[in-house]
């Protein structure tokens, strides 16, 4: 994540979009995978789009929302990291009844899913990157 964060790509909405995107897909051959090897590289493949996904979270908020709405932003980010633990209940719940592998598929494919609903209906979201206060100094 931090080496990551240091690069700052152009549009950032993609970046992070295609890093969610990324994990969630490496995350199906790792779950599937019989070789630890295989296991070990699709997992740290997923990690790197987590870490896109990690790197450009709070920055795409910081720098999308005007000043006089980030405290607001924030708390809205901060509320959405802080459900994790239903979706982990969850997880665990599906691994328990089903097995880890599949918990994890579905997670992932349940996500990835959302993801492109999401974007489908929220397209502006590829066009972020460009700070707010940039384009109102310019």
């Amino acid at each position: 994540s931090f080496i990551i964060g240091m690069w700052e790509p152009k549009h950032r909405g993609r970046a992070y979009i295609g890093g969610v995107a990324f994990g969630m897909l490496m995350l199906m051959p790792f779950a599937t995978s019989n070789s630890v090897p295989m296991a070990a590289g699709a997992l740290f493949i997923a990690a790197t789009g987590s870490g896109f996904f990690g790197a450009t979270q709070s920055t795409l908020v910081l720098t999308t929302v005007g000043s006089d709405m980030r405290g607001r932003a924030m708390g809205l980010l901060s509320m959405a990291i802080g459900a994790l633990p239903i979706g982990t209940f969850l997880l665990g719940e599906i691994a328990e009844r089903y097995g880890a592998p599949t918990a994890v598929v579905v997670m992932a494919s349940s996500g990835l899913v959302l993801l492109i609903l999401w974007v489908s209906t929220h397209r502006e979201l590829l066009a972020m990157g460009r700070s707010v206060d940039a384009a109102v100094t310019e």
